[in-house]
């Protein structure tokens, strides 16, 4: 399901469980609203994953050095333990993962 509302009072709100979150707001974005990639936000998104949830972000990044990636890569990492982030080719985009099953490793190429 899709909900068209502002993600955080979304998921502050929410009662359900899923097992999966995709975060699509600033994915080639000039703006990265501070809401939706604060400490709070992240964890109202892990309160909401079911066991073995994946949390998924789309992030505008060119490298792993970008620094708005490494900036939403790191609040992530301080909620969910584990982070992978991959470089999607031929793109201005990057996967920021989250599994609750996976071992991985904070912006390894």
């Amino acid at each position: 399901r899709r909900f068209a509302m502002d993600g955080r009072q979304f998921l502050r709100h929410a009662k359900e469980q899923w097992d999966v979150i995709h975060v699509d707001a600033y994915a080639h974005q000039v703006y990265v609203p501070a809401h939706l990639a604060s400490v709070e936000f992240f964890q109202d998104a892990y309160a909401r994953l079911a066991p073995g949830g994946v949390l998924a972000c789309n992030v505008g990044a060119l490298s792993y050095e970008d620094p708005v990636l490494r900036a939403i890569a790191g609040t992530v990492a301080a909620v969910f333990e584990d982070v992978l982030v991959l470089l999607v080719p031929n793109s201005r985009n990057a996967l920021l993962a989250r599994a609750e099953t996976a071992r991985w490793s904070l912006l390894a190429p």
